[in-house]
């Protein structure tokens, strides 16, 4: 389960520098673009671990509840703390 935690963090990490780059997009497009595209597959993880699932639904509510536009180390930092 650790590896999957890695796995997906450093990915996460990955597609959020291409995305930054690729588009000029708001911060808010990209987390919200990058969470459609992990979620479903976080979702469909076998034997998944209910606190990745916690951890990403409270980055989704806070970030659309608050409207606080965060880079994507900010998202990432508060992910971890969540777990």
């Amino acid at each position: 389960m650790l590896e999957i935690k890695i796995s997906l963090t450093e990915e996460l990490e990955e597609k959020f520098r291409e995305i930054e780059e690729k588009r000029k997009m708001s911060k808010e497009e990209i987390l919200l673009e990058a969470l459609q595209m992990y979620l479903p597959r976080i979702l469909k993880a076998p034997a998944m671990n209910p606190k990745i699932l916690k951890a990403v639904e409270i980055q989704e509510k806070l970030a659309l509840k608050d409207s606080i536009v965060w880079d994507s180390s900010e998202v990432l930092r508060r992910w971890r703390e969540t777990k």
